[in-house]
């Protein structure tokens, strides 16, 4: 059943914890511990699994070019309290394909995003109206902050206009300190190693690929 529940449930994403999770909200209990020690006999890995890094030493930041409102660790008390939002990119021998995604830090879920084959503020405007497209009424737009990093599309003046139209507050990164923007770090992260790593793609499999993706990862991923 463990088997079974890494392949066809998790997908190969899912570690101890969430099997663990699912197999006992279908009434079959069971410890971590017992999962764990199957999945390291089993030699079973979710492909996500973190990689260790080397901690570097102090560093000196430079603020961006607006006010970071949203500080790690923020701890928010309903959704769609903040966003983040960020831009990846995919390398398919000559081709580079993009992505940007808009985040909510308290469900954990995508709340929309679009690709493309060219990077610019077009990408960003077309995620966003894809994320406020869901039933997001005036009121709430206007106690959103939404927090990006120091990208061009993030400093410039057209992203300025259309979250202050829209009444949203902006919120920036340090200038280099990728630890004031983590929850869209960890998205990218499992992203890449559950969606991106397993095959070449062209541009309309990577969109396809993309949406039956995060409709997944929004509805049925379990979240810890």
């Amino acid at each position: 059943m463990i088997r079974n529940v890494y392949y066809q449930i998790g997908r190969q994403t899912y570690d101890a914890k969430r099997i663990t999770l699912y197999l006992n909200s279908i009434g079959m209990k069971c410890s971590v511990k017992k999962v764990r020690r199957y999945l390291k006999i089993a030699d079973l890995k979710p492909i996500n699994e973190p990689i260790k890094r080397k901690q570097n030493g102090p560093k000196e930041y430079l603020k961006g070019k607006y006010e970071r409102l949203f500080k790690y660790p923020f701890r928010t008390r309903y959704p769609n309290q903040v966003w983040v939002v960020d831009i990846t990119e995919k390398h398919y021998d000559n081709n580079i394909y993009y992505l940007c995604t808009f985040k909510d830090i308290f469900t954990k879920k995508a709340v929309g995003w679009a690709v493309n084959q060219m990077r610019g503020f077009q990408l960003v405007e077309a995620a966003f109206f894809n994320a406020i497209n869901h039933n997001l009424t005036e009121n709430i737009l206007k106690e959103l902050i939404i927090h990006s990093d120091n990208g061009t599309e993030f400093k410039g003046y057209q992203y300025n206009r259309m979250l202050k139209y829209a009444g949203c507050q902006i919120s920036m990164s340090w200038i280099g300190r990728s630890k004031d923007n983590p929850h869209i770090e960890s998205l990218w992260n499992i992203y890449k190693k559950e969606v991106l790593d397993k095959s070449e793609y062209t541009f309309d499999e990577f969109k396809y690929q993309t949406n039956l993706y995060f409709n997944w990862y929004n509805l049925e991923r379990l979240r810890i």
